[in-house]
């Protein structure tokens, strides 16, 4: 029985620790592109209810976003 539990206890360690990532804020995706390009890979290959539940997804989702915000108010500007 303790073989069992203690099998059981370790299994679920080994998953909490291998299911846990860091998640990036929409600041770190901002300042580096090779990130934004592995996260693109990752979120795509994700099914669309955990990719709407992953706050990288998400932070991802926010930061291109500003990226594309930003070169809109810069076409803007060189217009006028």
């Amino acid at each position: 029985m303790n073989k069992v539990i203690i099998t059981a206890l370790l299994l679920c360690t080994g998953l909490v620790v291998v299911g846990c990532e860091k998640t990036y804020s929409v600041a770190e995706f901002r300042k580096d592109r090779e990130l934004v390009e592995e996260w693109v890979q990752k979120c795509g290959k994700m099914k669309p209810s955990l990719r709407s539940s992953s706050k990288n997804c998400q932070n991802l989702v926010a930061a291109v976003a500003e990226f594309i915000l930003e070169s809109l108010d810069e076409g803007f500007l060189k217009e006028e």
